[in-house]
Parts: C-alpha cells; structure tokens; sequence
C-alpha cells in the first residue's frame, strides 16, 4: 500500500510539474502585445537609473529598457540614414520586430541576446554593448567624471555588471565560436580553407565555394545577418558582407551548400564548431608587434598591428632607429592590415613628423545629431570648438541639412609644419591596408589620402575614422552599458567617411593565404 501510494504520488507530482509546464508556456505564447506599452506611452528626459535589481526585472522593464535604447538612437545617432542606403534599412523600423520579441522574452539570457542582436544592428564598429566587468571597470574609470556619461557610473551599475557577468561570458564564448574550417570572404567568394585532414573528411578541398546555407542565396544570408555581425560594404562589387562565417551567424546546425573546386560537386556540410581552427594559412601574418625589415637594399618594410597609446612609447625609439638606416632607401612599405586603431598620435608622432618633406594640412566636418544628451557633453566640453553655420552648405548630406542635426558644423583643422629636424626621407611611402582599418587607422588613411602623404595600396579601409569621441549610456532597469558613436565626420565635400570609407589609390585584393603578395607587388 505504501508503494501504491508513493506511486501516486510521484504521478501526481509530475502531473503538476507537466501542468505548470504547460501553463507557464501557455502563458508566455499567450501574452497579448496589446497589454503592454508601446514607445509612445513613454516620455524620457534627464538620464536615470531604476534601482531594480537585473535579477527582478520584468516585461515592462525589459520594454522600457528597449525604448530607452531606441530613445537614446533615434535623438543621438548620426548614422541612421547611413545605415539605410548602405544597408538597406533603418534602424528604427526594427524596433517592432524586437517590441514583439521583448514581449514574448522567457528569460534575462534571452533580453541579453535581443539587446545585443539590436546593438549590432547599428551596423558601427564603434557601437557596442559592454560585455564584461573589466572593459567596463575600464569604462567607469574613464567616464566617471564626464558630463553626462557619469550617471551610469555608480553602485547599481556595478552590482548590475556583477550580476551580467556569467550571461554576458556566455554570450562571448558563443559568438567567438568558429567552425574547424575557415570560411572567409574572398574576391567576392565565401572560400573555405583548413588543415587537409579536416577537408577531406567533408568531402571538400581548400579553394572550395559556399553557395548557400539553409538552403538561402549566401549573399541573401548576408544581408539578414545584420544583427549578428558587423556586415562590411564590398565597394567594389557593391554588395554587403561578413569577413569570416561563424556559427553564431546562421546557427549551429547549418547547412552549407557547397561547391567543390575542379569539380561539379556540391555538397551539403554542417561543420563542426569550437575554438579557433587550428590551421593557419602558409604565408599569414604572423606578426602581434611592430615589424621593421630591410627587404633588400631599396626597399623598407615596418607592420603596424595596432596604433595603441599603451606601447607608443616603447615603440617611438625603434621608429626613429629605423628610419636613421633608411634615408637612401626607394620606398618605405608602411603595412597596417588588421590594425583596429588606437591612438591618433601614435600615428602623428612616430609616421608623419619625422618623415614629412614638407608642411601639411588636414581638415574635415563633424555634424551632431540635436538630441539633449548629445548636446549636453558638447555644451561641456566643446563650446570653445571651432565652428561653423551649415546654412548655405548644399553639398552636405541631406539628413544633416534637416532639423535632425544642429546648425554648428564642427571644424577640425591639422597645420602640420614640418619640423625643424626630421628625417630626409625622400623615396615613396606606401601604406598597405585592409577593411579592419577602422577608427584612428582610418582617421590615419584619411590623412594621407588628403594630403597626398602616402600613396595606399590594398582595400577600403574600415570606417568611422573621422571622430573625436562616443557617447555612453545605461539601460535604465537592466543597467546594461551601450557605445556608441556621436560623430558625423564628414570630408569638405560632405563625404561621410563611415558612408564611404577611405578608398586605395591602388585598388589590390590579396589571396586570403598569401600576406606578402601585395608587399611583392608594390617592392
């Protein structure tokens, strides 16, 4: 009897675990979006923070979180027009889909991900959502004293970051997974290339083509994956796309439809996923510091990685010692592929002053959005900035002639004399480059295309180079922290430098497994 009873007891216990199961799901599939707010009903002014603690946050601060995050874009951000001729669409016509999406939201990990699909959906390598304490100990260090930005730097926001800290490593890991084969975009081509054990176990060889994945067009994929990756401009061929596929951008379990090189085959592969493939290209870069080489009695080489304020000084010295063995040399190979910025002066300091042969000068636009936020840091610590009336300037963008913007166009003038004492280099600079040139090496390409200081070789560079600073703000319930850019940099011409990028003045597509081919081709 008492085994009978226990029995039924067991049943009765699953039976209502199966029921609330199925309720709770019932529930969640049932929420009528007509019950919750929409962005309307809210009315934002002063930044604030909610002392709601992340762990106890419900729908309707998941929503105001979201029309929080639309509120601060759609006052403060320049490039929403950018974004909608370069990539098809504007950004606040989303926010319905994810209005929707917060509505029928089950958990904080999946907010996270909506929250971070949207921030990516900026389509800018300046905005992003801060995904760890460290980068945002970094960030509370550097903003606590900064006017507006200081709100969201206090003791609910740390608490907040402690509490994110396990979602936000998750979300890492996830979105940094690769497949056992690399599939980069090539001369217009997704090719796959990986250790010849791994290809053969698909079936396939290095130099095959993905044609498709989930049975979608691959250049269709590309163009919804906007909210997964920063989807880069091919200028060329005029079309968008993703500089490498990962697992995170069309799901685990994708389908690739694949063609065979020198054959007819296709292919139909999930691959395998983790962590970076092992295989490395025979001739990649295997450079992560500077470079400085005498290719041969002619010809100079220095690979710049990275333009970072942290090891300018360590490597001004060897800059000058270098350039004391090149005064008779024909040519200089400046290389910066896959150099993500840093500081403008590292650039300044240790390239242009000691070798520019004579003065120059560099000048560009910068247009604010009119949102008080924005306005509010520029009113602090830009008032005394140079500038000027955008009325009568018909050659800026039309967005920027609107209300949207505010009237002063912010003017950036370099006067670059030539120093007293620098080098007498008098062959040819080159600057080889690539699309991972963004920020202070994009803000360096515009410098020398401007002023005919180098002549550049390779690929458009990658972007949003033309600026002085970003904007942070926090999501006033999850307290989560956002970047984004601020300014609208701008040629003389009213070319948007994010719109268009810098362009070559050779145009050089190299082979993703040759790093030197191009280097060859200018010596």
């Amino acid at each position: 009897m008492k085994k009978i009873t226990i029995a039924l007891l067991s049943v009765f216990s699953i039976s209502i675990i199966i029921l609330s199961s199925v309720l709770i799901a019932i529930n969640i599939r049932d929420r009528n979006k007509s019950d919750y707010p929409t962005y309307s009903e809210f009315s934002f002014d002063d930044p604030y923070i909610n002392p709601v603690h992340p762990s106890d946050l419900t729908v309707y601060d998941w929503l105001e979180d979201l029309y929080y995050f639309m509120h601060m874009v759609k006052e403060n951000y320049p490039f929403l027009w950018t974004r909608e001729r370069t990539h098809g669409y504007n950004w606040l016509d989303l926010i319905p889909i994810y209005r929707d999406k917060v509505i029928n939201c089950q958990s904080n990990a999946e907010f996270l991900m909506i929250i971070s699909d949207l921030t990516y959906a900026l389509q800018n390598i300046h905005s992003f959502l801060i995904s760890d304490s460290y980068i945002y100990s970094l960030l509370a260090n550097l903003y606590k004293d900064i006017i507006p930005y200081n709100y969201a730097i206090n003791e609910h926001v740390d608490q907040a970051y402690s509490y994110w800290e396990s979602y936000l490593n998750n979300l890492t890991i996830d979105k940094n997974q690769y497949y056992d084969v690399y599939i980069v975009y090539e001369k217009g081509n997704y090719t796959i290339y990986g250790e010849n054990t791994t290809l053969e176990s698909y079936g396939i060889v290095n130099g095959s083509i993905v044609i498709s994945v989930n049975d979608i067009p691959i250049d269709e994929a590309i163009r919804n994956a906007y909210d997964k990756d920063l989807v880069k401009i091919d200028y060329f061929r005029d079309k968008l796309y993703l500089r490498y596929l990962k697992p995170f951008h069309f799901g685990t379990n994708a389908t690739y439809t694949v063609k065979v090189v020198n054959s007819t085959e296709y292919l139909n592969i999930s691959f395998s996923y983790g962590s970076s493939p092992n295989f490395q290209p025979p001739n990649f870069s295997r450079y992560s510091s500077n470079v400085y080489q005498l290719l041969d009695s002619k010809n100079a080489y220095i690979y710049i990685p990275t333009f970072s304020h942290l090891i300018y000084e360590q490597e001004y010295p060897n800059f000058i010692d270098f350039y004391e063995q090149i005064e008779g040399y024909d040519n200089l190979i400046i290389d910066i592929r896959g150099n993500k910025g840093g500081s403008i002066y590292y650039w300044l300091d240790g390239i242009i002053k000691p070798l520019q042969s004579k003065d120059l000068d560099f000048s560009f636009y910068i247009a604010y959005r009119n949102g008080t936020y924005i306005n509010d840091y520029l009113d602090n610590y830009y008032s005394t900035a140079t500038k000027i009336s955008k009325q009568g300037l018909d050659f800026l963008p039309e967005e920027v002639q609107t209300d949207a913007f505010i009237d002063d166009i912010h003017v950036l003038e370099w006067d670059c004399r030539k120093p007293a004492t620098n080098f007498n280099f008098l062959g040819n600079i080159s600057i080889i480059v690539d699309d991972y040139t963004y920020s202070a090496s994009e803000y360096f390409l515009c410098f020398c295309k401007e002023t005919g200081f180098a002549k550049i070789y390779g690929t458009a560079g990658g972007g949003d180079g033309l600026l002085r600073s970003r904007q942070m703000f926090a999501l006033p319930n999850s307290k989560l922290l956002i970047l984004t850019s601020i300014d609208c940099g701008m040629t003389f011409e009213g070319v948007i430098n994010e719109e268009f990028h810098t362009m070559p003045d050779v145009f050089y597509e190299s082979y993703f497994n040759d790093w030197d081919e191009l280097i060859n081709y200018i010596s």
